[in-house]
C-alpha cells in the first residue's frame, strides 16, 4: 500500500503525490509498461534463471527541468546470487532524472526556494 502526499508551498505550488508500493509491484507485466527499456534483460534474466525478482515502487522526487514534485518509479531486480540492482526512472513529465526527496530534511519547493508543507492525505493501493 501506498500513500498520497500533499505538499505546498507559500507561492501556491502544490502537488498531490501517489508513492509507495501497490498491489501490481511484483507483476512483470508492469516492468514492460513502466520500464519498457529494461523488460527484455529481465525477461531474458528471469528465463535464464539469473533473476529471481523484481519489485517496482514510487519514491518522491523534484525534477528541476519542470520544477515540480513528482513520482519516480524505481524497479528493483534481485538477481540469484541475492544481489539487488536498482533502475530508477525519469520525470514523467520531461523525461529528465529527478533528485530523490528525503522527507527526513526539508522539501523545498521547486518553484520559489521556500520550505514546503508536507502532509499524508490519502491511502492507495
Amino acid at each position: 500500500m501506498g500513500d498520497i502526499r500533499r505538499f505546498k508551498s507559500d507561492c501556491g505550488y502544490s502537488e498531490d503525490i501517489y508513492y509507495g508500493v501497490g498491489r501490481n509491484a511484483i507483476d512483470v507485466r508492469q516492468v514492460e509498461k513502466r520500464f519498457p527499456e529494461s523488460y527484455e534483460t529481465v525477461k531474458a534474466g528471469r528465463l535464464s534463471g539469473k533473476i529471481s525478482g523484481t519489485l517496482i515502487h514510487t519514491e518522491l522526487g523534484v525534477c528541476m527541468t519542470c520544477r515540480k514534485i513528482v513520482p519516480v518509479d524505481v524497479l528493483v531486480i534481485t538477481c540469484s546470487d541475492r544481489s539487488v540492482v536498482e533502475v530508477r526512472g525519469k520525470c514523467p513529465h520531461c523525461g529528465d532524472t529527478p533528485k530523490s526527496v528525503d522527507l527526513n530534511e526539508a522539501v523545498i519547493c521547486p518553484k520559489c526556494g521556500s520550505p514546503m508543507e508536507t502532509e499524508v492525505v490519502g491511502d492507495w493501493d
